[in-house]
């Protein structure tokens, strides 16, 4: 059976609320987690059905649509993006 979500992908906690990327996925006796990333200080580990995809619009469109996402998940994306980057271009960057 596969992963119902791909590392990267951009997911959502049904019962909190909250965005963020998966990071990391594990299968324990044919339960799946998957370990996400909210922000540097919060990245738990999350069963499989209580994340549900998020569609990436793309930050332009989101903003062209009014959808701003606010200061928190601002922070999030780019810390996001920055981390997955090449090392050297990390370091350069701070």
């Amino acid at each position: 059976m596969e992963y119902k979500f791909e590392i990267g992908n951009q997911v959502m906690d049904i019962y909190e609320g909250d965005r963020g990327f998966i990071s990391d996925r594990k299968e324990n006796g044919g339960s799946r987690s998957y370990k996400v990333f909210f922000s540097q200080t919060k990245q738990p580990w999350i069963k499989e059905d209580e994340l549900k995809l998020v569609e990436d619009k793309g930050l332009l469109n989101r903003f062209a649509d009014g959808e701003f996402c606010g200061v928190e998940e601002l922070k999030r994306i780019l810390s996001f993006v920055k981390i997955k980057g090449e090392l050297t271009n990390i370091y350069y960057s701070m």
